[in-house]
C-alpha cells in the first residue's frame, strides 16, 4: 500500500467520525513510517539468514 492510499483510507475514518482530521498524519509522515518499517524488516530478515 502506498502512503497516499493509506492517507485516503484514514480520511474515510474521518468521514465516518471514527477519527478526527487533526489525528491523520501527513502523507510524508506515513511514507517515513513505511520506509522505516521496510528497512527494519529487511535488516531483521538479513540477520535471520546469516544465523
Amino acid at each position: 500500500m502506498l502512503a497516499k492510499d493509506m492517507y485516503n483510507e484514514l480520511l474515510k475514518f474521518v468521514e465516518s467520525g471514527e477519527l478526527e482530521a487533526e489525528d491523520v498524519p501527513k502523507i510524508t509522515t506515513i511514507q517515513n513510517w513505511i520506509s522505516t518499517y521496510a528497512r527494519t524488516f529487511k535488516e531483521q530478515a538479513t540477520e535471520n539468514m546469516v544465523k
